[in-house]
């Protein structure tokens, strides 16, 4: 093997991704595990390859640079907060949204959505504690940043004005609540964006969806949130033969 390309539907489904030849093998050790795991890798624009580890109360960013095939100078750096199980990131440009995972707090988790520039390498800012102090996401529509909070609603922010919550939005309740995924084996959470909608599912067995053109439950759904088998929460999009978009599967 020479070279690695991300091109799994669920990776890079609908151009919703982006891949990028990585020569094998790595000639340098980049650490991106230990401590946490290396989580949530994101591809840069600059050909970069970044994440961050997990479940810590002060978790490292790793980095990989393609041009020198080794560890980005200067890293791992400290983000300076906790997250927790499944932390989510957003890449708008050379930044990094980094959310907390904080449906729980067992490690510390704020509910706050942290900033990374990756042209600075340091950190570019938080935003206030979110709706019912904490969440999961972010997930991005429109430039926006929309998480779901661990009491049930879905809230807005937004990176233009330094995360603050997206102007004129209130945040709506969704009628299921984001859990606790500490002891993930058992409980967990999931938010995807499609379009314009956001759908959110939990091992409860709910799932919902949020139309972010009206800013309210998505209207033509009989009923929202529909019953799902509990036990289950990822959810993700379900193909045709022809690569598009029919409906999604938890």
């Amino acid at each position: 093997i020479n070279a690695l390309q991300l091109s799994s539907a669920f990776v890079l489904s609908s151009a919703d991704g982006s891949a990028r030849y990585m020569s094998l093998p790595l000639p340098n050790v980049v650490k991106i595990s230990g401590s946490g795991d290396g989580f949530a890798p994101t591809l840069m624009p600059n050909g970069r390859v970044m994440g961050i580890n997990h479940h810590q109360s002060d978790p490292n960013i790793w980095c990989y640079d393609r041009s020198i095939r080794a560890e980005c100078q200067g890293y791992p750096k400290k983000l300076g907060a906790a997250n927790g199980m499944s932390p989510m990131i957003v890449r708008q440009g050379l930044k990094l949204y980094i959310g907390d995972d904080s449906a729980g707090n067992s490690y510390g988790q704020q509910g706050r959505i942290y900033c990374w520039d990756a042209e600075r390498d340091s950190a570019c800012g938080a935003s206030p504690v979110v709706e019912g102090g904490g969440y999961v996401g972010p997930v991005e529509i429109g430039d926006q940043l929309y998480v779901w909070t661990r009491n049930g609603a879905i809230d807005c922010y937004d990176p233009k004005n330094n995360l603050q919550r997206c102007v004129g939005f209130n945040p709506v309740a969704m009628g299921v609540n984001a859990i606790n995924s500490q002891y993930w084996w058992e409980f967990g959470n999931d938010i995807l964006a499609i379009g314009k909608r956001i759908f959110i599912a939990n091992t409860e067995g709910k799932l919902a969806c949020f139309d972010t053109n009206t800013h309210s439950k998505c209207s033509n759904w009989v009923a929202n949130p529909i019953n799902t088998n509990k036990g289950f929460s990822d959810v993700f999009k379900r193909f045709d033969a022809n690569g598009q978009v029919t409906g999604l599967c938890v």
